[in-house]
């Protein structure tokens, strides 16, 4: 009989916070449960976008799937043009509302072992305006093994080989293109690190101690006109 691998979901906020639960609910315990579900900037039947825990800078957005997946090599590949087209939509929307050139991150899980440094066992892509710089990519060629990458799910797919590969981190702006590294080891939060240090506050990379409540708020207001670049 082949042993049945727990996946987590009973104890996943990103779940919880979909759902609507109290129980795990981080943007309520953050935000306060009078928000009610506005934290939804968009509700579709495969992908939820929400404001980022954590949030550095406003306009610290995350894109998550439903299926309860550890990242987006696992996505279903049916989902792969709504991903993109939404994904899309999300990062016209933070350039258009922050002024700033919009950053794509993702800490790729292989399983629940070798995470890439992703602080959370639910897939979800990051995107942030941070502005233009080379910083991320030239950082993770200096750290991995990185190579250059013109489709996202493609090489999420091809570095994570649905748990038989690697993690990987991936990242991708309009300036200076998307590349992929190969994650093993990489330190929890290695993006956020890397954004805090951007923005000058290299101390204040740890999500959980600095969870950046003004700047939510900020990206929740921002979101209510999410709707008209999708």
């Amino acid at each position: 009989m082949t042993a049945t691998i727990p996946d987590h979901r009973d104890i996943c906020i990103s779940c919880a916070e979909m759902a609507g639960d109290k129980e795990l609910n981080l943007l309520w315990d953050l935000l306060g449960e009078s928000i009610g579900l506005s934290y939804l900037l968009h509700d579709g039947p495969n992908f939820v976008v929400i404001p980022g825990a954590g949030a550095i800078v406003p306009g610290y957005t995350l894109v998550i799937p439903r299926p309860h997946i550890l990242s987006m090599g696992f996505l279903d590949p049916s989902l792969d043009e709504e991903f993109t087209h939404l994904l899309a939509g999300v990062t016209a929307w933070a350039e258009a509302e922050f002024g700033r050139e919009a950053h794509i991150f993702e800490h790729g899980a292989k399983n629940f072992r070798e995470k890439g440094g992703a602080c959370a066992d639910h897939a979800h892509t990051q995107v942030v305006p941070l502005g233009p710089t080379d910083r991320f990519v030239a950082q993770l060629r200096s750290d991995f093994t990185t190579t250059a990458s013109t489709s996202y799910l493609h090489s999420a797919r091809t570095t994570v080989e649905l748990g038989n590969g690697d993690p990987y981190l991936y990242t991708h702006s309009a300036s200076h293109g998307g590349a992929v590294a190969v994650a093993t080891g990489a330190k929890s939060q290695y993006f956020r690190r890397l954004m805090a240090a951007h923005d000058e506050r290299p101390d204040e990379w740890d999500g959980p101690i600095f969870p950046g409540t003004d700047n939510m708020r900020r990206t929740l207001a921002a979101g209510q006109n999410l709707h008209r670049y999708l």
